[in-house]
């Protein structure tokens, strides 16, 4: 069911209960809300789903006049009130509950603004959107370099505000401009997208990567082979074929690509079982069983593993990455996947 099929339904039941008693209208939304959790139950996919504001909206008319006179016996005016919060309370709770079909993909940057993300740049609190390094600029969000004084290390992260466990990421990244002129020569034409992060409220004031795995972006510096789509682990560990990876870069088989141009990715990601990388429509790494490194040999792990965290990763924050050079990001979209798929 798409969002304006779902935002229907709930209008629909709305305009056919306007008629009603505000008893007859809390009733009907409690039967709404029960409707819709036991369906949940029956397809047992339950989804946070980002809707439009629900207003509740009543207009009295001649027929109602009367019938709500004769309420005011049973429902005084400050109840009337708590009732119809209730209603909408339920009608809301009701709309969060729906679920989606595993073939529905969601827009996850709306092309206006950073509202579902949340920045965290090194030696910068949570939430602080530093010198502007994210932007959004003709519907494409930019990670830019242009009013920092120097880098300084600061290396940061624009998070998706819901962790996410079975779902397929698909984007578009191109690079633009240059690297800051202080920043780490590895960063030229480097960048990427996280995924199974920890939470950014867990990392420390100056921490510059988070515990993750990374769809590491790339593009020809004119040195020769340099494919884009491997993976680096920073606090992490995988396997491929049953064997162990420490190593922190795994590369990909996917070809060397020209800076000037639109890149189109896509990451497939099924919890803690497997992990895909694909290029252009073309799967270039897969591997499986993500973890945590216990070693934290390049992201410290030890306060996550004290906090109670497990070995093994099953899901996690998305996070795009800026760490000195200017990417731009568009059509970034999501799809769960069931795990049994």
């Amino acid at each position: 069911m798409t969002d304006e099929r779902r935002e229907d339904s709930i209008s629909l039941a709305l305009t056919q209960s306007k008629h009603t008693s505000a008893k007859d209208q809390y009733e009907q939304a409690a039967a709404l809300l029960l409707k819709i959790k036991m369906k949940q139950q029956e397809t047992r996919v339950a989804l946070c789903v980002p809707l439009k504001a629900i207003i509740v909206r009543q207009k009295p008319n001649k027929a109602t006049t009367k019938n709500h006179r004769q309420e005011r016996s049973l429902f005084k005016s400050g109840q009337d009130d708590m009732i119809s919060s209730m209603i909408r309370k339920l009608i809301l709770t009701a709309a969060l509950s729906l679920p989606l079909h595993a073939s529905e993909w969601v827009t996850l940057f709306n092309g206006k603004n950073l509202s579902g993300w949340t920045p965290k740049i090194a030696k910068h609190p949570l939430g602080e959107n530093a010198f502007d390094t994210f932007r959004v600029e003709n519907g494409i969000l930019k990670c830019e370099y242009d009013k920092y004084p120097k880098f300084e290390g600061k290396f940061g992260h624009l998070y998706s505000n819901l962790s996410y466990s079975h779902y397929i990421l698909r984007m578009d990244y191109k690079f633009a401009g240059k690297m800051m002129e202080d920043a780490p020569s590895y960063v030229n034409l480097n960048s990427g997208i996280m995924v199974h992060s920890q939470p950014p409220q867990s990392m420390t004031l100056n921490q510059g990567f988070p515990v993750s795995l990374e769809f590491q972006f790339l593009a020809d510096e004119g040195k020769g082979k340099r494919p884009t789509g491997n993976v680096c682990t920073p606090g992490t560990n995988l396997e491929m074929d049953g064997k162990l990876i420490t190593q922190h870069i795994v590369q990909s088989s996917s070809p060397t690509i020209p800076a000037d141009q639109w890149v189109k990715i896509e990451i497939e990601v099924r919890g803690n079982k497997e992990i895909i990388h694909r290029v252009n429509g073309k799967e270039v790494l897969r591997y499986q069983k993500p973890q945590l490194d216990p070693r934290g040999a390049v992201v410290p792990t030890k306060d996550l593993f004290a906090a109670g965290a497990p070995l093994q990763l099953s899901h996690g924050h998305i996070a795009l990455q800026a760490e000195g050079q200017p990417v731009w990001f568009r059509n970034i979209q999501l799809k769960q996947i069931k795990p049994t798929e």
